[in-house]
């Protein structure tokens, strides 16, 4: 899944419990985190509360999260959402990896999406010597 440096990305988990049936937990809580070049964990968000979903779900939790400017696109971050199932006292665990991506300005292109190329396909004319075909442009800051 991508998400956009610069922008918030939503987390949201669904616990359920042994019988798959959604529950309300205890503390959840979730963790966002990447890891360095030499293989060192760093945490951008450190056990976090989680909260319920609007309007309300049993045992489903959201997390907005804006990824800081200093990630580099195709980076991957990690979450690890976490809550105590309130019968069993069973901790649960779930993880979600997303990939960094650009999108807006800090790429250099206006907010644009560098790399499409915009296509129109004229329709039939009814003046004389109409007519017509694709007409290619370039993208929308300039990209070929």
């Amino acid at each position: 899944m991508d998400a956009v440096i610069g922008h918030p990305f939503t987390f949201q988990v669904l616990f359920v419990n042994g019988l798959n049936v959604p529950i309300v937990v205890n503390t959840p809580t979730i963790s966002v985190f990447t890891f360095s070049g030499t293989g060192v964990k760093q945490y951008e968000v450190n056990a976090q509360p989680m909260l319920s979903v609007v309007p309300a779900e049993v045992g489903r939790y959201t997390y907005t999260y804006t990824l800081p400017l200093t990630i580099t696109g195709g980076e991957a971050i990690y979450a690890e959402m976490t809550g105590i199932d309130p019968v069993t006292f069973t901790l649960l665990r779930t993880e979600q990896e997303l990939s960094a991506i650009f999108g807006g300005d800090e790429d250099g292109c206006g907010g644009g999406c560098c790399g499409l190329t915009a296509r129109f396909v004229q329709g039939p004319q009814t003046y004389h010597g109409g007519g017509g075909g694709p007409i290619s442009g370039g993208g929308p800051c300039g990209c070929p």
